[in-house]
């Protein structure tokens, strides 16, 4: 219509309608029927019965309403519609239904019967013609096609078929969110990486690579199969920084850093497959790589953000091959930076980093609570979220290298130790 073109097509029905009608004490009166029509437009016929058709009472009259009123009759049986075609305008629509109802109701008021079948409209004579007869109970449409012969597949064929099929996103969605499953990612989060297979796939791969699990007691093998430690050595990992990142971790760092570090390099082709066309030297395996190395509490998360954008550009060595991420990271953050601090714990034992650079650690956090005595004085009153405070501050001292979960440890244990 916005073009100035408009194509109908209407199916026009009739149906004999009988009343009854009751008087003041409850007697019904004589019934009188009449035929009344209606019509539907639609794009093209439909074989269905819809509002459109209409049906021819079967002689019953209806039933008497509780308050005295006359009901409708029964509509049990519908009348045979006519469709007609290639209506061009609104006027041509009414005046059509207009004829088509007044003719069948001629022929119904005849003792004929109403041929279903497509019409056409004569605008100048106000007439609608025959175009062709309808089948009686499907129409040609639904007809079978003599060219096609009949496809029949046994039970068996269509498990087989269905075990080809790659899994879809609903039913991926539904595994990542699953409470107990080993994923458990949240809602909004899933659907991000379901989003495409490319991103989906990606992610499983590197949470394959980071060994990642729940809270750091799950590890998966590369035969799929998940092993749980003791908890004496989830303990001993945790005291040694040996976490390894969680579904939910690699899941926010997938969608969230490596994608928007994607996108400012300009790596992002397609909107819905962010990660369809990245470089090699920043694989899953090798993004799974950099967040063991967070989960091990080698480099920070901050650290990591800078690691991945070095990644997503790096070229081939010598040899033709593109560096790890552990050695880009001991590129990005030697040992020691310029201003003497520590930047990274590559290459150290865990006896020496417990020594050394959480003692540094220590110093400065004591200098940090020192330099806020009334901030102290409210975590001591109960005001725990002063504690975001403290960290932030060592946090901006070591320029963002310090792990923030031992910060926090070591500013929690000074406050105690003080207090008793």
């Amino acid at each position: 219509m916005e073009d100035g073109s408009l194509r109908v097509d209407v199916n026009v029905s009739v149906r004999r309608v009988e009343r009854s009608f009751a008087s003041s004490d409850g007697r019904s009166s004589d019934s009188s029927s009449d035929s009344r029509s209606s019509a539907s437009s639609d794009s093209s016929s439909e074989p269905s019965n819809d509002s459109g058709s209409s049906a021819i009472s079967d002689g019953r009259s209806s039933s008497v309403s509780s308050d005295g009123r006359g009901s409708s009759a029964s509509r049990n049986s519908f009348g045979a519609r006519c469709e007609i075609k290639n209506l061009n305008s609104l006027k041509s629509v009414a005046k059509a239904v207009a004829y088509e109802a007044k003719r069948q109701i001629q022929i119904l008021q005849s003792g004929g019967v109403v041929t279903q079948e497509t019409r056409g409209y004569d605008e100048k004579n106000d007439v609608t013609f025959t175009l062709r007869k309808k089948s009686d109970l499907v129409e040609y449409r639904f007809a079978p096609e003599p060219d096609v012969p009949a496809v029949v597949f046994s039970e068996f064929e269509v498990l087989e078929i269905q075990k080809k099929l790659p899994e879809l996103p609903n039913a991926a969605l539904l595994r990542l969110t699953d409470l107990f499953g080993k994923h458990k990612l949240r809602y909004d989060l899933a659907k991000k990486i379901t989003a495409h297979p490319t991103t989906l796939a990606f992610y499983e791969a590197a949470l394959v690579a980071a060994g990642a699990g729940k809270h750091g007691t799950l590890q998966v093998t590369d035969d799929e199969n998940i092993e749980h430690k003791s908890e004496t050595e989830t303990n001993d990992d945790a005291k040694h920084g040996n976490e390894t990142p969680t579904p939910t971790d690699v899941a926010h760092f997938v969608v969230g850093e490596l994608v928007g570090a994607a996108k400012r390099l300009g790596l992002v082709v397609k909107a819905n497959a962010p990660l369809s066309c990245l470089p090699e030297s920043a694989s899953a395996e090798l993004v799974g790589e950099l967040l063991r190395l967070v989960g091990s509490n080698l480099i920070t998360a901050r650290m990591a953000k800078k690691t991945i954008a070095a990644m997503l550009a790096a070229e081939k060595d010598a040899n033709g091959s593109y560096p790890t991420a552990t050695e880009t990271v001991a590129v990005l953050f030697p040992s020691s930076g310029e201003n003497g601090e520590r930047q990274s714990g590559l290459g150290d034992s865990h006896t020496s980093k417990d020594s050394s650079h959480e003692n540094d650690v220590q110093t400065l956090c004591a200098s940090v609570l020192a330099s806020m005595p009334e901030q102290v004085s409210l975590f001591r009153a109960g005001k725990t979220r002063v504690m975001g405070l403290f960290v932030g501050e060592v946090l901006k001292r070591t320029h963002g290298t310090a792990d923030p979960r031992m910060v926090s440890r070591i500013l929690k244990g000074l406050m105690e130790d003080t207090t008793e």
